[in-house]
């Protein structure tokens, strides 16, 4: 247990204890058992205070811990540098009981000049029962993120990029290799960043079921989010370093498919993207009954809130709703932030992973329960929240069935609409009884 790294990072944990901040509060009660270079072992003590309704430990809490275990498996390196998330997914295997130790592995999978990629692995300590896997990828300072891409995109350029996108699908019909599978992709429309295509969904390109193969959704997704990097002033392809798809619905042999593709964000070195693909668009409406019923549902359940990890929920103002879709208002306080000064990633994920899961619930108030757990989860950070910033929550359901939904959600500041976060979530319904 001795080496050079071991007090630096009992004296970082020593530090989280007074901490401003009661997200980092939550990584103080974590005993450091051991360090070496680039791993981290922890010990961490499920208490009423870190706790979701149903008594387990909290998604948000899980992620909190991880988050900075990972970033100080970074600092017991040579290199010593800390770095900030840019994206993570967490997926949860068995939950943490009131009263459980639980027993965290946190170590660097790969570090480069710029990204670093991480994971952590939280169990059980007594029966060695898995809880959580935990993959975090992080970016070394500086952060260029003067290189946003503009919400509305360079409408100017637009024609510009309709050919040059055009042209490249076009090229794709007589390649021998896989980029081929995009070669009957139709462009609908291109603007700065955005590219919008529609394709058939033909039996070259389906599974042993007669649906579209996943295989091909992943690399039509590269393929396309490569020409939305392309259809900008830099116009840069880039390599993907992580690429997350949830596949929600079948889209079967002669269905015609719509491939929307976008840049998030750009930087020096980094670009988020995202793309949906869907059959149709089908709008839900809702009315002020359902507002209000939200809104009831969410103030008791905030009675309920004070003691645990929900607490920041609490928080939230509900500004919005309708079946399947709800807006919150959240302001960022001091006692959210990280050692960085902006709004803790453990805090961001808490209020997707609570918001998120809400809208998909009848409009009969007594339907308004807790009904699963979160069995998996994904965030990607774009851009800092500040101390006084106004944040909006939009949160929507994809879909849901029998068992598992799928959700998404994006926080932006409501001054001027800059994406913070944006997140995906899937939860495991609890039997009726």
């Amino acid at each position: 247990m001795s080496n050079k790294y071991l007090p630096l990072i009992k004296k970082a944990y020593d530090s989280y204890k007074i901490h401003r901040s009661t997200m980092m509060k939550a990584a103080g009660a974590c005993r450091v058992v051991d360090v070496s270079e680039g791993k981290l072992k922890l010990e961490f003590d499920v208490t009423e205070e870190y706790v979701d309704i149903n008594q387990t430990l909290h998604g948000g809490c899980i992620i909190t811990l991880a988050d900075v275990a990972t970033m100080n498996a970074l600092v017991a390196t040579p290199r010593g540098m800390k770095a900030v998330t840019i994206d993570f997914s967490l997926a949860s295997t068995s939950p943490a009981k009131l009263g459980d130790k639980v027993v965290i592995d946190a170590e660097i999978v790969r570090s480069g000049n710029r990204i670093a990629f991480t994971r952590a692995f939280f169990y059980e300590k007594v029966n060695q029962t898995p809880v959580a896997v935990f993959h975090h990828t992080l970016a070394f300072p500086p952060d260029s993120s003067k290189n946003q891409i503009s919400p509305n995109g360079n409408m100017a350029n637009s024609a510009k990029y309709l050919s040059i996108v055009k042209e490249l699908l076009k090229s794709y019909k007589d390649v021998k290799n896989f980029q081929r599978v995009a070669g009957g992709c139709r462009v609908l429309e291109v603007t700065e960043g955005k590219v919008k295509v529609e394709f058939d969904v033909t039996e070259e390109l389906t599974n042993p079921f007669g649906t579209l193969h996943g295989g091909c959704t992943s690399t039509l997704v590269d393929i396309l989010t490569t020409q939305a990097l392309i259809a900008t002033p830099k116009m840069q392809p880039g390599v993907t370093v992580d690429l997350n798809v949830s596949c929600l619905a079948a889209a079967k042999l002669g269905e015609t498919v719509i491939l929307d593709a976008e840049v998030i964000r750009s930087g020096r070195s980094i670009a988020f993207t995202k793309a949906s693909l869907y059959l149709m668009t089908t709008v839900r409406q809702g009315g002020g009954k359902f507002l209000e019923t939200v809104r009831r549902y969410w103030a008791r359940q905030g009675k309920n809130w004070d003691t645990n990890f929900m607490r920041y929920s609490k928080r939230c103002e509900v500004i919005y709703a309708e079946p399947n879709h709800l807006k919150f208002e959240f302001p960022v306080t001091n006692d959210v932030l990280n050692t960085l000064g902006s709004l803790h990633g453990g805090c961001t994920t808490t209020l997707l992973e609570t918001c998120m899961s809400i809208g998909h619930w009848s409009i009969d108030e007594t339907d308004l329960s807790n009904r699963g757990s979160t069995v998996d989860m994904h965030i990607q950070f774009l851009n800092a929240a500040r101390e006084g910033d106004v944040l909006v929550i939009d949160v929507q359901t994809v879909k849901t069935g029998k068992n598992l939904g799928f959700f998404k959600g994006e926080v932006t500041r409501k001054s001027d609409g800059v994406v913070i976060a944006t997140g995906c979530q899937t939860l495991a319904f609890k039997p009726k009884l």
